[in-house]
């Protein structure tokens, strides 16, 4: 998996400094057509942004608050036809990641990816919510109303850049969780013959 970290946080950058700018054209500059392009690159700017806030979040404040055993996260077996259907085994591991150590197995413990993964998929959840959010506030601004097909598009858009990771998480959790069971018991094994040793 790559890290697409430090690309994120440089589009985000860029399309706030667009968003600026388009905001200063559309102010200055007597064309009705600047307005369309400011919320265009301005809602842009606010799916890369709540992204970036939602992942610093969810990563860093709602890890004791996320249990790898809810219900929630239990696989389905109904899920296994759809991921062949959409053949996740073929171009999963293809996609980037913004934390790429948070699931390797040399930096953490099968327990801790499992986690890892959990918080991965609530964060890219709660973003998936967050990609109609704007569609949501435009229809309750007399002005925007007009430009109801930006929202809809890039919430699409945005859309479809978590779901194939929310995918990628709960196709690749079932066998994270075999594989911490059989770490969990053969360290159940080497406590016990430790104590055995000790007696």
């Amino acid at each position: 998996m790559r890290s697409e970290k430090k690309t994120i946080e440089k589009m985000t950058v860029g399309f706030g400094a667009l968003t600026l700018l388009f905001f200063l054209m559309n102010a200055f500059l007597p064309w009705d057509g600047w307005f369309s392009f400011f919320i265009t690159v301005a809602t842009t700017f606010y799916h890369f942004a709540v992204r970036l806030l939602v992942g610093a979040v969810t990563r860093n404040h709602c890890r004791n608050l996320i249990r790898a055993e809810s219900r929630w996260f239990l696989p389905h077996q109904r899920e296994n036809r759809l991921y062949e259907a959409l053949g996740v085994k073929q171009w999963k591991n293809r996609m980037p990641t913004y934390f790429p150590k948070d699931f390797s197995l040399k930096e953490h413990t099968p327990e801790e990816v499992v986690q890892n993964m959990c918080i991965a998929e609530v964060g890219h959840e709660i973003n998936v919510i967050c990609s109609f959010l704007p569609l949501l506030y435009s229809l309750c601004q007399p002005r925007l109303r007009g430009e109801w097909y930006i929202f809809v598009i890039t919430g699409i858009l945005a859309l479809g850049a978590d779901v194939p990771f929310i995918l990628i998480q709960r196709y690749n959790r079932p066998r994270m969780l075999r594989l911490q069971a059989a770490w969990e018991k053969r360290k159940k094994k080497e406590g016990e013959k430790n104590y055995a040793v000790e007696l």
